[in-house]
């Protein structure tokens, strides 16, 4: 697998768990095996954050914004390929009412 050097940016609860404001980090150049690899990094708590824990799958409101073009939906972020130079940023869908 190729890999790819991208700059993450953590929103929320997702910058909570990292505790960065920035993430330049040089990895797979597939989102998904990205994502795996961050759960890898910071553990249960980033884990938490972006699967159900029932069924392993990507929840359904994350929301992954690569140089602005937003990706929703598990099989759409899994399989994105990655760039060198990729901005990625890590959040949820907003609802409103």
């Amino acid at each position: 697998m190729q890999s790819a050097k991208v700059t993450i940016r953590p929103i929320g609860g997702f910058r909570e768990v990292t505790g960065q404001k920035a993430i330049e980090v040089e990895g797979p150049n597939e989102l998904g095996a990205l994502l795996r690899l961050l759960s890898k990094n910071y553990g249960r708590p980033f884990e938490d954050l972006i699967r159900d824990p029932k069924t392993g799958e990507l929840i359904s409101d994350l929301l992954v914004i690569v140089n602005g073009k937003p990706l929703c939906g598990s099989s759409t972020i899994e399989r994105f390929k990655l760039g060198d130079g990729d901005e990625i940023y890590l959040t949820y869908l907003a609802e409103g009412g």
